[in-house]
Parts: structure tokens; sequence; C-alpha cells
């Protein structure tokens, strides 16, 4: 599997976030990156499981409020 790095601007675009939204979860740990050379790269396939993880927690959190109504 090839491992394909992104910028912070393609990172921000991929995730569908505003790029300080990228930096403010970056800065907290909530999406790994790596620096390299003085900049900031992020893994695409690290990205796609974050992106992953949030579908399947909506999924989850919309099935919740199905049972409650």
């Amino acid at each position: 599997m090839e491992n394909r790095y992104f910028n912070a601007i393609e990172a921000s675009q991929y995730l569908g976030i505003p790029i300080i939204e990228l930096y403010r979860r970056t800065s907290s740990f909530e999406i790994p990156s790596y620096k390299f050379g003085g900049r900031l790269l992020y893994r695409k396939d690290q990205l796609s499981q974050l992106l992953s993880q949030k579908e399947e927690d909506e999924l989850f959190d919309n099935q919740d409020l199905n049972k409650a109504a």
C-alpha cells in the first residue's frame, strides 16, 4: 500500500474542515501528523481511518437518537 502524504492544505480539504481546525486538532493530538523539514505532513491512510471512524460514530449517534424517540 502506498503511503501518500498530504500537506496541511490538502489534509484540510480531504477532511472537509477549515485549516485552522486542522491545526487545532493536530496540536491536541486528535489528528496525527509528522514534521519533516519544518513542515507538517499527514498520512492519507490515517486521515481515511479518522473519516471512517467519524462516519461510524455518527451512525451510532443517530441510532441512539432513534431509540430515544
